[in-house]
């Protein structure tokens, strides 16, 4: 659970990494922390957090890995599923961002010479 508080940029014990009491107060009330989860801002995640995660993912790389918290539950297999996305998802995220404003930036002209060709192409016709 320790890496979903991470994610979910809760707070450890006061000068640990100990999450438990975070842990627990997130799990209380299931339905809502499922519901934290299926509405996580993903595109929104902060550096702060980032590198909280990528710490603790260097720290306990070999024992966070779905196949080893399977063995604990299927339930902990499941949220470190979700935290590696997310994770993996931010840096992609990141990537592709400029490339979308690229492309939209392209459209845009593209949108704006056939609209120019299409006036241009009329005024031919009338030329004919």
């Amino acid at each position: 659970m320790s890496g979903v508080c991470i994610m979910l940029d809760k707070k450890p014990k006061k000068g640990t990494d100990d999450y438990w009491a975070s842990a627990c107060k997130e799990l209380n009330k299931p339905s809502k922390f499922l519901t934290r989860l299926e509405k996580y801002n993903k595109n929104g995640i902060s550096e702060k957090v980032i590198q909280k995660m990528t710490k603790f993912l260097d720290k306990y790389k070999a024992d966070f890995v779905p196949e080893v918290m399977k063995k604990a539950s299927s339930a902990c297999e499941g949220v470190t599923k979700w935290c590696l996305a997310i994770y993996e998802y931010h840096f992609v995220y990141k990537e592709i961002t400029p490339l979308r404003a690229n492309l939209a930036k392209a459209e845009k002209t593209h949108r704006s010479a056939q609209e120019d060709l299409r006036i241009k192409q009329a005024e031919l016709e009338e030329v004919k």
